[in-house]
């Protein structure tokens, strides 16, 4: 897996996966989606890599064939939104 900073995605700002969005200038098709899996930071920390609050991450294979790892940030001190945050080999 290699795994980078967030990046957005652009798609509705709606927690249920989208059938497309668009990533990196390009638009994309799901074909398959695994997940949500929650994950949140730890309460006790203010890390500001966590400012999009608790996130639901999902394994994405899209229909040309990439497999990403996308998360919908619930909020917290920022907006909600889709991200990709990393891509299986």
């Amino acid at each position: 897996m290699l795994l980078w900073p967030p990046e957005v995605v652009l798609a509705p700002v709606d927690p249920m996966m989208p059938a497309g969005f668009r990533w990196r200038g390009r638009s994309w098709d799901l074909a398959r989606a695994t997940g949500p899996e929650r994950i949140a930071p730890e309460w006790w920390l203010d890390d500001p890599n966590w400012r999009s609050g608790v996130r639901d991450y999902w394994v994405v294979t899209t229909q040309q064939g990439e497999r990403l790892w996308l998360y919908y940030g619930h909020g917290g001190t920022m907006s909600s939104g889709w991200f990709c945050q990393g891509s299986f080999a």
